[in-house]
């Protein structure tokens, strides 16, 4: 893997996003976290439980960075689902995680919810996926920044025609930031189709970042530089500078 450079921070970032469930196969993370290791690139775990995240090396340690989030189910019809965010998240910080990122399966009203997530700690949501041709990104109020994966494996049967399309136009100047979304829980065994597909979407990013087209990061530092971007910065006075 080429080595992470000042000028590598010019590049277009790839988030890689590992949806997590509890009731995911342990062999198929733990040997999708070696092949992450092996290629020095970092992810975004989303789990459901902090347990999980001693099923694998420490987490931010290493070549490859690994950002703990929490992947945050749908509550009842009459559930509050910032509420339940914040619940979970409680359970993370007692664990000694940090967590600035949710994966959240349903729908989030856009009244206060950028507030009561930024009171949580959360700063980034992934939520749900698009047809588009590159993710959708996005800022809510108060900080927080919400992703929305174009890409994700194992493919299901709308997304076969990206790869389809020319590999510039998925990882490159005009691709912006790509958000790839590995599902865990659609994975039952290392030996079937769904698990070939993770490692041809793997292979296919490693060969950007590789190729100095495209460069890795995860969620929470993407949200952390589009935060620096939308920054107001101080305006010189004109006597100052006279």
């Amino acid at each position: 893997m080429r080595p992470m450079t000042t000028a590598s921070h010019s590049l277009p970032p790839v988030a890689i996003v590992v949806r997590w469930p509890q009731r995911a196969v342990p062999a198929v993370a733990q040997l999708l976290h070696q092949c992450l290791v092996d290629g020095g690139m970092a992810a975004t775990w989303a789990m459901e439980s902090p347990v999980q995240a001693g099923m694998l090396a420490p987490l931010g340690t290493g070549a490859a960075s690994a950002e703990a989030a929490l992947l945050s189910a749908a509550p009842g019809r009459r559930g509050d689902p910032c509420e339940a965010i914040a619940a979970s998240l409680k359970t993370f910080y007692a664990a000694g995680l940090k967590v600035q990122t949710v994966n959240f399966a349903g729908k989030l009203a856009r009244d206060n919810v950028g507030r009561r997530l930024h009171q949580a700690g959360v700063r980034a949501v992934v939520a749900g996926t698009t047809r588009a041709a590159q993710s959708a990104v996005g800022a809510l109020p108060f900080g927080v920044w919400r992703f929305v994966p174009h890409l994700t494996a194992p493919i299901t049967r709308r997304w076969w025609q990206l790869f389809k399309r020319p590999r510039r136009d998925l990882f490159g100047p005009h691709a912006a930031i790509a958000v790839a979304m590995f599902d865990l829980g659609s994975i039952h065994s290392i030996s079937g189709r769904p698990w070939r597909e993770v490692e041809h979407l793997l292979a296919h990013i490693c060969e950007a970042q590789d190729n100095g087209v495209a460069r890795i990061a995860t969620v929470a530092q993407i949200a952390r530089e589009l935060s620096a971007q939308a920054a107001p910065r101080p305006q010189r006075s004109i006597l100052r500078a006279a």
